[in-house]
């Protein structure tokens, strides 16, 4: 199946829903081979800014040693490998979409799943995708979150995540799922709000 003719994987950074029709956007994406690399020609093929996250050290290492493409606009490399990459790579986002997917998907869920990151999955695609509910609410008895959305049109998922993005802002903490309001933020305690000089 080729994605990128069905659709530009990505989420438009600063929210405008004219990134779905060729307007400016950016993309990230983990930067290998696969489908993140189909999402990152569908997001060039609409003019969208394209941000590689690679688990590689140097340029040399991700081509060399990863196997991976160099083709976003701007790179960074983490020397983080796989898994600590993904963290950057999810606290990066507004939004996370996920397709199909295997162990590093998963990986990859956990994390924006912790981190109170909007969620979009494209169900009918396989893998990880299509369990993601099972996953939740079966085997680890948790919820599925209001900023987690499903759908199996690629279109339709991108404009439900943007609604998510925009009704639950991203968390204020490192484990926001846990401390922030489900509406997405909380208030400081008043022994731990700005102090304003004066």
């Amino acid at each position: 199946m080729d994605l990128r003719l069905k659709i530009p994987l990505r989420v438009p950074r600063h929210g405008s829903s004219d990134a779905r029709s060729g307007g400016a956007g950016t993309s990230s994406s983990s930067a290998c081979p696969g489908l993140p690399h189909d999402a990152l020609l569908g997001a060039k093929e609409t003019g969208a800014f394209t941000l590689g996250i690679s688990p590689a050290f140097s340029e040399y290492e991700h081509v060399n040693e990863y196997h991976s493409p160099l083709e976003n606009d701007m790179m960074i490399y983490t020397g983080q490998g796989f898994m600590e990459r993904d963290v950057i790579n999810i606290r990066s986002s507004d939004g996370v979409v996920f397709v199909s997917g295997g162990i590093g998907t998963l990986n990859e869920l956990t994390i924006a799943y912790d981190e109170g990151r909007p969620m979009g999955i494209l169900t009918g695609t396989g893998g990880i995708s299509d369990s993601v509910p099972y996953l939740i609410q079966e085997l680890c008895k948790r919820s599925i979150p209001q900023n987690m959305v499903f759908s199996d049109n690629p279109a339709d998922l991108l404009m439900k995540l943007e609604v998510a993005i925009r009704a639950f802002p991203l968390p204020i903490h490192e484990d926001g799922r846990i401390i922030d309001k489900p509406e997405g933020r909380r208030e400081a305690p008043s022994h731990l709000q700005e102090r304003r000089p004066g």
